[in-house]
């Protein structure tokens, strides 16, 4: 009677203890995504995103893990999370989650709940700024450029490459200057990016992440206070890390003490045009396109003269320093998209609104092996052997290179070529040579008519 009393409370027990666990949390339309946990205004420090999962309600009783995978049925690496102000957030900053960040392949997130997990669902990687991709140090002392995608498992052997031109646009430096907001930003580093693309580069290299030999140190005909753009790339051929690029904003200083340094705008040291700096107890004063001027330059260019894509006294001015209208302040100084599509438009390579096929017309790669494809002279997407035949075409009768081809483009002796590519005797010259010949036996008939019938008016006696 015991047993069978024991075994009915263990039994209501369990249906209890069944009946008390709530239903799992619902993130059927919950958002999931990275946030920045710090302002990237100041480009000397490294932004950390955190992960954020809301949309939906969380009971503060359970235990929630977020779990990163690059597959959508692996469970990846978890780390613990907290409610804050109704959303669920995760710290990413660590290994854990940046071990798959800054590796290649797709980002998938999954909640556990206790020990229940949810559907996991693929999330976007944190985008960064266009500047904001790599953290940089252009000095004389040394260089030192690091990714800010992760880096949990260190960079030895992983390599970037640096492209650094001048900047002849100074409405390119204005229009960063003058952004406002993210999005502005974005914008006017987009511009900077597509003008570093056709631009000329005066120093590349590839070196090592993490590498301090100092680049500035051979730039011996860096122009003091002059823009430069840096273009890097860091491309993983192996497939084993995400690839990436980005594009920084710099100015040459100390170049007058062959210590030279390229600084950024968050640096001290940098200056936007019609700025000033104090260096070895003197003042260095910069004119409207940032090179170094006189005292008294500065005080006719900048002191009293009108800015050019900025605003003063509540006026706004274009970029050749006319007052506008703030729509056509807008209008000179953003810089239009150029090859993007925007808010579904199209922008062709001059940054006009066009249709689809212009857009490829114009910004299609043409020629060009890119990301492992091929584009022929049209920009469309082709074999290898299509590429060839297309941008690589065979000579076709022709010499070259002191070699002969026929006309299918083979390599056939001299002697050869000259009979299969010889001039004909009658080049076709529009002139019909049945009809030629018709004329001249006509011409002929008639003159032999001639002949003969002289003959028989006057006969010989």
């Amino acid at each position: 009677m015991k047993k069978y009393f024991m075994t009915l409370l263990a039994v209501a027990f369990l249906f209890i203890g069944v009946n008390s666990v709530a239903a799992a949390t619902n993130l059927e339309d919950a958002t999931f995504e990275f946030v920045p946990n710090g302002t990237e205004d100041d480009g000397s420090s490294i932004i950390d995103y955190d992960f954020f999962v809301s949309g939906t309600t969380f009971d503060s009783s359970k235990t929630y893990t977020i779990c990163f995978s690059h597959s959508i049925s692996a469970e990846g690496n978890c780390v613990g999370s907290e409610i804050v102000d109704g959303k669920l957030r995760a710290f990413t900053s660590g290994p854990t989650v940046q071990n798959i960040v800054e590796t290649a392949g797709k980002i998938y997130v999954t909640v556990k709940e206790n020990n229940t997990y949810a559907v996991g669902r693929e999330v976007p990687r944190y985008n960064l700024l266009l500047n904001r991709r790599f953290n940089v140090s252009f000095l004389y002392q040394g260089t030192l450029v690091n990714p800010k995608f992760g880096g949990a498992n260190g960079y030895n052997g992983r390599n970037y490459t640096y492209k650094i031109g001048k900047i002849n646009d100074i409405s390119l430096v204005n229009a960063i200057r003058s952004a406002s907001t993210r999005e502005a930003k974005q914008t006017a580093y987009q511009a900077l990016y597509n003008y570093a693309q056709t631009a000329t580069v005066q120093y590349t290299k590839t070196l090592p992440f993490g590498s301090q030999e100092s680049v500035t140190r051979y730039m011996l005909d860096l122009e003091e206070g002059s823009y430069y753009f840096a273009y890097l790339s860091y491309t993983d051929e192996t497939g084993t890390y995400y690839g990436f690029d980005g594009i920084h904003l710099l100015q040459a200083a100390n170049c007058n003490l062959t210590e030279v340094n390229l600084f950024e705008p968050h640096d001290n040291q940098f200056r936007w045009p019609c700025g000033t700096r104090s260096e070895g107890g003197a003042t260095i004063y910069y004119g409207p396109n940032g090179t170094v001027v006189t005292a008294e330059e500065y005080a006719n260019q900048c002191s009293n003269a009108t800015p050019t894509c900025g605003t003063k006294n509540g006026k706004w001015y274009d970029k050749d320093g006319n007052e506008v209208t703030e729509e056509a302040y807008h209008e000179s100084c953003d810089p239009k998209p150029t090859c993007e599509i925007k808010d579904g438009k199209y922008y062709d390579a001059n940054g006009n609104v066009v249709t689809e096929e212009e857009y490829k017309a114009s910004c299609a790669p043409k020629c060009k092996i890119e990301d492992g494809k091929y584009y022929d002279k049209d920009g469309n997407e082709v074999t290898e052997e299509e590429y060839h035949n297309s941008c690589d075409p065979k000579p076709s009768c022709e010499e070259k290179d002191g070699k002969y081809y026929d006309k299918d483009g083979n390599e056939i002796p001299k002697e050869e070529y000259d009979k299969v590519c010889a001039i004909p005797d009658n080049p076709k010259t529009g002139v019909n040579l049945g009809l030629g010949i018709a004329f001249i036996v006509v011409v002929l008939g008639v003159g032999i008519y001639s002949i003969v019938r002289k003959k028989n008016r006057f006969p010989q006696a």
